[in-house]
């Protein structure tokens, strides 16, 4: 009864202890950009929502005094104000267990939290007409509807570790859970002999066995009811905990080990910092030496790339894909693999169709003087005599809120200009956690910052490739230059060899020859609306780059449309039509 009193303002404690603590520590830190108190607002939140799930728990575990439960059987049928009382139980757990992913921005934790706040804001008024919970609920879930772009992160591969770590907490809660209610109703049972609180939470809680006692009033059987229903409950939990990452590892058959291996062994062309990315499949190849990363859209299995493994082994390596696809039912293809290794595929007899030419800079040798760069230098010159800076941001060392919420402003901004969601496949995803330990660049102007741009490395950390390159609306001309430039030039300095400006799709292309290429090739000029392909081509050209073509590989007699759609999906996660209709209609607003 005191704990329930008190537990308002033990609450309200605790939350300004955290408030305290993060606005000491924003006092302290040398801030690189002033005035952006939401970024401390969005540090709070994750951790009120662990606190709601703690309450949630407590207001599960402690019985409510009798008086409150005369008071609520005015209102609400008393199976109703038991039976709730283990799904609050479950609100919680899953409250607490996706605080720490809510604060890395998941995806997954996102759909967790707002599904659990839901349960949450109506069980707090059928358990106990708590509407002070139920309000604190309801503010939780208006701030994950209105904050649902900040939520965009991939879920990280599905692990044992944290099923096997569920089992005793789960175990502790359902056990204190019966162990507290049945001392509490303890005079309203009929107890066999040696049964007591102890044994009989065990019994009925935890293994679900006959209960050795007899209920004497129809509170105390609703009781163990719940208490059983949480039983129940908490192995479906866990079983889902379990199932979860079998399912995963079954779809991703390499082991996250292997992939990172073969891909510091064998990683020769840019395309490879994408390949083992986890939104794809990865296959183990020739007795563990090569490895195909993969994604299936429909009947379609498409490659990115060409197979991590040696050359040599290069042919029995695609080889050995078509015939997994095959049995698997899909036809496979290869995406921008390296014109060097056309002759391996067309031994085979595969066909190939040039869909893009790869802008590739020799670091030792770039600068901006000469006359091939005179037109970048001149534009470069321009924007910094405005006092724009370039800078590096190694989000693994230190974090600063103020630069997060100014990126994320900047990738929501350039998604809404373009008209696009978030890519993928061999285009980035914008992710604070990604872009940690990666080479991160910004373009600053005073305190705003204008621009930024990622790298990924491949070849043993001799080569990056460029990943995101995003703007504000209202950055000025020549941002995009002066942050390429001098990124390059910070690269150069760091030790890297090469830097890939990435593909450039439809480049130097030519004519396609046979009217299923002709129809493949009408399918990505029109893309050029939504992507903007040939104003990147336009644009790295600007740095001399040295150009190597990319090539798309498939077997005779396939459906190549098909496989163009299957490609927009992959880099689209809402799909070509939608994509489409989005453009037309936000034309007429521009």
């Amino acid at each position: 009864s005191r704990l329930h009193h008190y537990e308002l303002w033990v609450g309200l404690g605790l939350i300004l202890l955290l408030a305290a603590i993060l606005s000491v520590r924003r006092l302290r830190r040398s801030a690189f950009i002033r005035g952006l108190q939401l970024a401390d607002f969005h540090a709070l939140v994750p951790s009120v929502i662990g606190l709601m799930g703690i309450v949630n728990l407590l207001a599960a575990l402690f019985p409510r005094p009798r008086t409150s439960i005369l008071f609520i059987e005015r209102w609400l049928p008393l199976e109703v104000i038991q039976r709730s009382r283990p799904l609050m139980i479950f609100a919680g757990v899953a409250l607490l267990q996706v605080t720490g992913s809510l604060v890395r921005r998941k995806e997954l934790a996102w759909y967790v939290a707002t599904i659990s706040l839901s349960f949450t804001l109506l069980l707090h008024i059928t358990h106990a007409f708590d509407f002070h919970h139920s309000l604190i609920a309801t503010l939780l879930l208006i701030y994950l509807v209105s904050f649902r772009h900040r939520f965009h992160a991939r879920s990280d591969t599905a692990s044992l570790k944290w099923a096997l770590l569920m089992v005793p907490v789960l175990g502790a809660v359902v056990y204190s859970y019966g162990f507290i209610g049945l001392t509490h109703l303890h005079h309203q049972y009929n107890w066999y002999a040696a049964t007591t609180p102890a044994r009989e939470a065990l019994r009925s809680g935890i293994l679900i066995l006959d209960p050795q006692l007899e209920p004497l009033t129809a509170r105390a059987a609703r009781f163990l009811g719940s208490l059983q229903i949480a039983g129940w409950l908490a192995r479906l939990y866990l079983l889902i905990l379990l199932l979860r990452p079998v399912i995963l590892r079954n779809r991703m058959e390499a082991p996250r080990v292997k992939v990172a291996e073969l891909f510091r062994q064998q990683s020769r062309y840019s395309l490879s910092a994408f390949a083992v990315q986890t939104d794809k499949h990865h296959l183990v190849l020739a007795e563990g030496r090569g490895l195909v990363a993969y994604a299936t859209r429909g009947s379609v299995a498409i490659s990115c790339g060409d197979p991590l493994c040696p050359e040599d082994l290069l042919p029995a390596c695609v080889s050995e894909f078509l015939k997994f696809s095959q049995k698997s039912g899909w036809k496979a293809c290869f995406y921008e693999v390296a014109e060097a290794h056309l002759p391996a595929y067309h031994s085979l007899g595969l066909r190939t169709l040039k869909i893009a030419e790869e802008a590739l800079v020799d670091l030792p040798r770039f600068s901006l003087s000469g006359n091939q760069r005179a037109n970048l230098r001149a534009m470069v010159n321009k924007v910094a005599k405005m006092g724009m800076e370039v800078r590096q941001y190694s989000r693994c060392e230190y974090t600063d809120p103020g630069i997060d919420e100014q990126l994320e402003e900047i990738s929501e901004e350039w998604l809404s200009e373009k008209h696009l969601g978030e890519m993928g496949f061999t285009l980035g995803r914008f992710s604070l956690e990604a872009i940690g330990g990666i080479p991160f660049f910004l373009a600053v102007l005073g305190d705003r910052i204008e621009a930024f741009c990622s790298w990924l490395p491949y070849k043993g950390e001799e080569a990056v490739v460029l990943d995101l390159m995003r703007r504000r609306r209202t950055a000025p001309a020549g941002t995009m230059d002066i942050l390429l430039s001098h990124a390059l030039l910070q690269l150069k300095a760091a030790g890297f060899r090469e830097a890939s400006l990435a593909n450039a799709p439809l480049a130097n292309v030519g004519e396609p020859s046979r009217p299923l290429e002709r129809g493949v090739a009408l399918l990505f000029e029109n893309m050029n609306a939504f992507y903007g392909y040939k104003n990147l081509f336009r644009f790295k050209k600007k740095f001399a780059p040295r150009w190597e073509g990319r090539h798309l590989v498939y077997p005779a007699g396939i459906d190549l449309p098909n496989v163009a759609l299957a490609l927009t999906t992959l880099h689209r996660s809402e799909g070509l039509i939608r994509s489409f209709l989005r453009s037309r209609l936000a034309k007429p607003q521009e």
